[in-house]
């Protein structure tokens, strides 16, 4: 889980970083 969570924070930011 906590995995998960550390992966989907790391796409997140790049996807806002991206934007």
């Amino acid at each position: 889980m906590a995995n998960q969570f550390a992966q989907g924070g790391n796409m997140l930011q790049t996807i806002r970083k991206r934007a």
